[in-house]
């Protein structure tokens, strides 16, 4: 009797777990998919020639072939552009703007980057996304000048 219960107790909190409002985190070709948790930048190293962090100013990174900014150092805090300048790693797109890509297809996206109001450097990164994150299809490699 004591085994009945038992079974009958765990079969309905297994039960009661489950829900219908439970949902999936996206909907990719018309298919539900779970994601994970995490969030993704995708982010690009820019260097002195003697390799110590190369401090831009401010920045920018866009679609190729069109005035469509992705992301603006315009939009962050002071903080964090000095945290981005200390170590050379500026963001260039993340998955809060994966919604702005086509799925599976590959994308080119181009950052920008200014010292003193001028244009230092331009460098363009292909990216895509699998319903969930963005993915970087093209080497990464730190820029150096």
């Amino acid at each position: 009797m004591k085994h009945k219960v038992l079974i009958g107790v765990l079969s309905l909190s297994a039960f009661l777990s489950c829900s219908k409002s439970d949902k999936k985190n996206s909907t990719c070709g018309g298919k539900d998919v779970i994601c994970t948790m995490d969030f993704r930048t995708i982010t690009l190293s820019v260097l002195n020639v003697d390799s110590t962090p190369k401090q831009l100013d401010s920045f920018y990174s866009a679609f190729s072939g069109s005035d469509n900014i992705i992301l603006d150092s315009k939009d962050i805090s002071a903080e964090q552009l000095q945290m981005m300048q200390r170590y050379g790693s500026y963001p260039v797109i993340s998955d809060a703007q994966r919604d702005k890509l086509s799925s599976g297809k590959n994308t080119a996206v181009y950052f920008v980057g200014y010292q003193d109001g001028i244009k230092v450097m331009e460098h363009s990164l292909v990216v895509t996304h699998d319903c969930c994150h963005i993915q970087l299809k093209s080497e990464n490699k730190p820029v150096v000048f």
